[in-house]
Protein backbone atom coordinates (compact mmCIF):
# COMPACT_ATOMS: atom_id res chain seq x y z
CA UNK A 1 0.00 0.00 0.00
CA UNK A 2 1.11 3.58 -0.70
CA UNK A 3 1.67 5.39 1.96
CA UNK A 4 -0.04 8.91 2.81
CA UNK A 5 -1.71 11.22 4.66
CA UNK A 6 -5.06 12.01 5.94
CA UNK A 7 -5.84 15.86 6.91
CA UNK A 8 -8.63 16.32 9.20
CA UNK A 9 -9.66 19.66 9.36
CA UNK A 10 -12.92 19.97 11.56
CA UNK A 11 -14.69 23.58 10.73
CA UNK A 12 -17.41 23.65 13.78
CA UNK A 13 -19.34 27.17 13.76
CA UNK A 14 -21.96 25.64 16.02
CA UNK A 15 -24.89 24.16 13.06
CA UNK A 16 -22.15 22.92 10.70
CA UNK A 17 -19.27 20.13 10.35
CA UNK A 18 -16.65 19.13 7.60
CA UNK A 19 -14.02 17.35 6.94
CA UNK A 20 -11.36 17.29 4.38
CA UNK A 21 -9.59 13.88 3.60
CA UNK A 22 -6.55 14.15 0.46
CA UNK A 23 -3.62 12.72 -0.33
CA UNK A 24 -3.99 8.95 0.53
CA UNK A 25 -4.79 5.65 -1.32
CA UNK A 26 -8.20 5.00 -3.03
CA UNK A 27 -9.09 1.95 -0.28
CA UNK A 28 -8.08 4.13 2.45
CA UNK A 29 -9.52 7.23 1.64
CA UNK A 30 -12.90 5.37 1.55
CA UNK A 31 -12.21 3.81 4.95
CA UNK A 32 -11.48 6.78 6.34
CA UNK A 33 -14.45 8.69 5.37
CA UNK A 34 -16.58 6.14 6.66
CA UNK A 35 -14.79 6.50 10.03
CA UNK A 36 -14.67 10.23 10.12
CA UNK A 37 -18.27 11.05 9.45
CA UNK A 38 -20.16 13.75 10.63
CA UNK A 39 -23.09 15.65 9.69
CA UNK A 40 -22.37 18.39 6.46
CA UNK A 41 -26.00 19.63 6.16
CA UNK A 42 -26.57 23.02 8.22
CA UNK A 43 -29.47 22.00 11.03
CA UNK A 44 -31.46 25.32 12.26
CA UNK A 45 -30.44 26.31 15.96
CA UNK A 46 -32.85 24.47 18.14
CA UNK A 47 -32.97 21.33 21.05
CA UNK A 48 -31.10 19.20 18.54
CA UNK A 49 -28.40 21.44 18.23
CA UNK A 50 -28.11 22.28 21.85
CA UNK A 51 -28.39 18.43 22.54
CA UNK A 52 -25.40 17.71 20.26
CA UNK A 53 -23.28 20.60 21.73
CA UNK A 54 -23.73 18.54 25.54
CA UNK A 55 -21.91 15.92 23.55
CA UNK A 56 -18.44 15.09 22.32
CA UNK A 57 -16.23 13.43 19.55
CA UNK A 58 -14.06 10.92 20.00
CA UNK A 59 -11.44 9.02 17.56
CA UNK A 60 -11.72 5.23 18.64
CA UNK A 61 -8.68 3.29 18.00
CA UNK A 62 -7.68 0.08 18.81
CA UNK A 63 -4.25 -0.97 20.95
CA UNK A 64 -4.11 -4.88 21.41
CA UNK A 65 -7.50 -6.41 22.35
CA UNK A 66 -8.83 -2.63 23.85
CA UNK A 67 -10.86 -0.08 22.26
CA UNK A 68 -9.25 3.69 23.44
CA UNK A 69 -10.71 6.91 22.40
CA UNK A 70 -9.32 10.45 22.77
CA UNK A 71 -10.77 14.01 21.98
CA UNK A 72 -11.70 14.24 17.87
CA UNK A 73 -10.32 17.51 18.19
CA UNK A 74 -6.89 16.53 19.44
CA UNK A 75 -6.51 13.98 16.53
CA UNK A 76 -4.56 16.69 14.18
CA UNK A 77 -3.97 13.80 11.51
CA UNK A 78 -4.08 10.25 10.83
CA UNK A 79 -1.23 8.47 8.23
CA UNK A 80 -0.39 5.11 7.11
CA UNK A 81 2.45 4.43 8.52
CA UNK A 82 5.62 5.15 7.28
CA UNK A 83 9.42 4.87 7.47
CA UNK A 84 10.96 5.39 10.71
CA UNK A 85 14.18 6.78 11.32
CA UNK A 86 15.43 4.84 14.44
CA UNK A 87 16.95 7.10 17.34
CA UNK A 88 19.53 5.27 19.21
CA UNK A 89 19.47 5.40 23.39
CA UNK A 90 15.70 6.10 23.73
CA UNK A 91 12.83 5.05 25.93
CA UNK A 92 12.09 1.78 24.62
CA UNK A 93 8.19 2.66 23.42
CA UNK A 94 9.85 5.63 21.36
CA UNK A 95 10.23 3.76 17.88
CA UNK A 96 12.05 6.51 16.15
CA UNK A 97 11.35 9.67 14.38
CA UNK A 98 9.79 10.36 11.38
CA UNK A 99 9.78 13.85 9.23
CA UNK A 100 6.52 15.60 8.78
CA UNK A 101 6.78 18.17 5.88
CA UNK A 102 9.83 19.30 7.24
CA UNK A 103 9.33 18.50 10.86
CA UNK A 104 10.61 15.71 13.15
CA UNK A 105 8.06 14.09 15.01
CA UNK A 106 8.97 11.78 17.50
CA UNK A 107 7.12 8.36 17.38
CA UNK A 108 5.44 6.40 20.48
CA UNK A 109 4.45 2.61 19.95
CA UNK A 110 1.44 2.92 22.38
CA UNK A 111 1.47 -0.99 22.78
CA UNK A 112 4.91 -0.80 24.15
CA UNK A 113 3.56 2.42 26.07
CA UNK A 114 0.92 0.06 27.89
CA UNK A 115 3.23 -2.69 28.29
CA UNK A 116 1.62 -4.82 25.68
CA UNK A 117 3.34 -7.18 23.76
CA UNK A 118 5.41 -5.75 20.41
CA UNK A 119 3.58 -6.84 17.02
CA UNK A 120 4.84 -6.16 13.89
CA UNK A 121 3.43 -3.68 11.92
CA UNK A 122 0.66 -3.95 8.63
CA UNK A 123 -1.26 -2.17 6.67
CA UNK A 124 -3.57 -1.54 9.26
CA UNK A 125 -1.35 0.42 11.40
CA UNK A 126 -1.58 3.95 11.33
CA UNK A 127 0.05 6.76 13.22
CA UNK A 128 -2.39 9.51 14.88
CA UNK A 129 -0.73 12.63 15.13
CA UNK A 130 -1.23 14.91 18.51
CA UNK A 131 -0.24 17.44 20.73
CA UNK A 132 1.12 16.20 24.22
CA UNK A 133 1.54 19.65 26.66
CA UNK A 134 2.82 21.36 23.25
CA UNK A 135 5.10 18.25 21.97
CA UNK A 136 4.02 17.21 18.79
CA UNK A 137 4.58 13.15 18.82
CA UNK A 138 3.03 10.37 16.48
CA UNK A 139 0.83 7.85 18.34
CA UNK A 140 1.49 4.30 16.48
CA UNK A 141 -1.77 2.23 17.11
CA UNK A 142 -3.13 -1.29 15.50
CA UNK A 143 -5.82 0.47 13.71
CA UNK A 144 -8.50 3.34 13.91
CA UNK A 145 -12.16 2.25 13.93
CA UNK A 146 -14.29 5.14 13.99
CA UNK A 147 -15.69 8.60 15.57
CA UNK A 148 -18.23 8.16 18.26
CA UNK A 149 -20.18 10.86 20.19
CA UNK A 150 -20.61 10.62 23.55
CA UNK A 151 -21.42 12.52 26.69
CA UNK A 152 -19.33 13.15 29.61
CA UNK A 153 -22.00 11.49 31.98
CA UNK A 154 -21.55 8.50 30.02
CA UNK A 155 -18.11 8.41 30.52
CA UNK A 156 -17.30 6.31 33.72
CA UNK A 157 -14.71 6.93 36.35
CA UNK A 158 -12.64 4.48 36.94
CA UNK A 159 -10.51 4.72 40.40
CA UNK A 160 -9.17 1.40 39.99
CA UNK A 161 -7.72 0.36 36.39
CA UNK A 162 -5.39 -2.24 34.67
CA UNK A 163 -1.70 -2.02 35.95
CA UNK A 164 -0.91 -1.63 31.95
CA UNK A 165 -2.02 1.90 31.65
CA UNK A 166 -1.00 4.78 34.02
CA UNK A 167 -4.38 5.29 36.00
CA UNK A 168 -3.46 9.27 35.73
CA UNK A 169 -3.88 9.04 31.28
CA UNK A 170 -7.53 7.40 32.04
CA UNK A 171 -10.22 9.73 32.05
CA UNK A 172 -12.80 6.78 31.95
CA UNK A 173 -14.97 3.91 30.38
CA UNK A 174 -17.53 4.19 28.65
CA UNK A 175 -19.93 1.82 26.58
CA UNK A 176 -21.32 2.20 23.19
CA UNK A 177 -23.26 -0.01 21.01
CA UNK A 178 -22.18 -3.10 23.69
CA UNK A 179 -18.47 -2.21 23.56
CA UNK A 180 -15.97 -1.14 26.48
CA UNK A 181 -14.60 2.10 24.86
CA UNK A 182 -11.53 3.60 27.40
CA UNK A 183 -11.14 7.10 27.18
CA UNK A 184 -7.32 8.36 27.39
CA UNK A 185 -6.39 11.81 28.77
CA UNK A 186 -3.52 12.68 25.67
CA UNK A 187 -1.87 15.15 27.79
CA UNK A 188 -1.09 12.64 30.53
CA UNK A 189 -0.33 9.84 28.48
CA UNK A 190 3.82 11.29 28.96
CA UNK A 191 4.68 12.29 32.20
CA UNK A 192 6.98 15.47 32.18
CA UNK A 193 10.35 13.46 32.49
CA UNK A 194 9.50 11.39 29.79
CA UNK A 195 8.48 15.12 27.65
CA UNK A 196 11.86 16.04 28.73
CA UNK A 197 13.79 13.10 27.34
CA UNK A 198 11.74 13.09 24.06
CA UNK A 199 12.78 16.84 23.96
CA UNK A 200 16.14 16.37 23.85
CA UNK A 201 16.52 13.66 21.68
CA UNK A 202 15.02 16.06 19.04
CA UNK A 203 17.84 18.53 20.04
Amino acid sequence: MIAGIIFLQYYITGNYAAIICCCVTREYRAQILKIFKVGAMPVSVNNQTQSRDAQGQYVTFRIGDETYGIDVGRAQEVLNMTGITRVPNTMPFMKGVMDLRGKIVPLVDMRIKFSLPEKDYDKSTVIIIVQVRGLIIGMIVDSVSDVINMTSAEIQNTPHFTREIERDSVVGISRVNGELIIVLDVDSILTEQEIAQIGETRG
